[in-house]
């Protein structure tokens, strides 16, 4: 299990810091510990696709796609909050009055207007899941009715007119169900291009995301060698979602039989979650020498990023 880091201890080493400088890092300290409800961690792929979407009629995928989507919104604005918080707490550490100058002004200027991009700005835009969860629902009612509507004129056919196939009775029956099957196909068709288009967003989503948090890295790695005075201070991130040509698989989903968009599947939900790792060790990592260089006199618990359950693992 997680260990989330201890509380901020208000007792600084040196220079007394400001209550602002405090609360701030109280609240970065939250959005951190924030990843045990942010960062959703899904079952094994494997046993979720071939083993609980059967036993549950497909109700688990359905289940896992939605929590995705719900998982990328908050995964997404807990990541920007983050970094958005770290200029201000920056500026108010002891060290920025005689260090924080010149061409490290510069890059931390740098990464407040990156921050202000539309791009930013784009992915901290939610994704509406709950159409989706509402729409599945009604869908998978008018499929258990449509079908349940199938059996009984079946089974009143079999009862009337024993074991021989009626082509009359057949007819009427299909002429009957035609209409239900025209109101399912307007709903059915629409929520397929919605689902390919929420789908389409999680593949392009999570590599820009990836793009920036290096980005973001870029800027603060200077700043904070500067304050620190630490010229080997290193914030290395390893990006984990590639970029991947969506309407490619999609143009190859009829020949592959769908086999091309399981693996899409695959790799979306894995990628995400090795992301939350990656992410959650070097914010850590951040976390670790703002603390620091606030003056604060006690340690960061050990936090668990994977395998990793100590501070020198990390």
């Amino acid at each position: 299990m997680n260990t989330p880091i201890t509380p901020l201890d208000e007792t600084p080493q040196g220079a007394e810091n400001s209550p602002d400088l405090n609360a701030n890092l109280e609240k970065l300290e939250a959005i951190f510990n924030g990843r045990h409800k942010t960062d959703h961690i899904f079952m094994n792929w494997w046993v979720g696709s071939f083993l609980m979407n059967p036993v549950t009629l497909g109700g688990y995928i359905a289940y896992r796609f939605i929590r995705g989507l719900y998982r990328r919104n908050q995964h997404f604005q807990r990541t920007l909050a983050f970094y958005q918080l770290l200029p201000q707490i920056l500026r108010q550490l002891p060290q920025s009055t005689e260090k924080l100058a010149g061409e490290t002004v510069e890059l931390l200027e740098d990464y407040e207007n990156w921050l202000a991009s539309e791009e930013a700005n784009q992915l901290n835009k939610p994704l509406h899941w709950k159409p989706m969860a509402i729409v599945w629902g009604v869908l998978i009612i008018m499929l258990i009715v449509y079908y349940a509507f199938l059996f009984s004129l079946g089974f009143s056919q079999a009862m009337a007119g024993g074991n021989t196939p009626d082509p009359v009775a057949i007819q009427k029956t299909m002429l009957s169900v035609q209409p239900y099957t025209m109101v399912l196909n307007v709903v059915l068709y629409p929520f397929c291009l919605y689902w390919y288009y929420m789908k389409y967003r999680l593949l392009k989503d999570y590599p820009q995301l990836d793009t920036m948090e290096s980005k973001f890295l870029s800027y603060l790695e200077p700043v904070l060698q500067k304050l620190s005075g630490e010229n080997k201070l290193q914030l290395p991130f390893e990006p984990q979602c590639k970029a991947r040509n969506f309407w490619l698989h999609l143009l190859l989903l009829m020949p592959t039989l769908g086999i091309n968009f399981t693996y899409l599947d695959y790799c979306c939900i894995h990628e995400a979650q090795r992301r939350f790792k990656e992410s959650a060790r070097v914010q850590y990592r951040i976390l670790k020498v703002v603390k620091k260089l606030a003056g604060l006199n006690n340690p960061i618990a050990a936090l668990e990023v994977g395998k990793a359950t100590t501070e020198e693992s990390i």
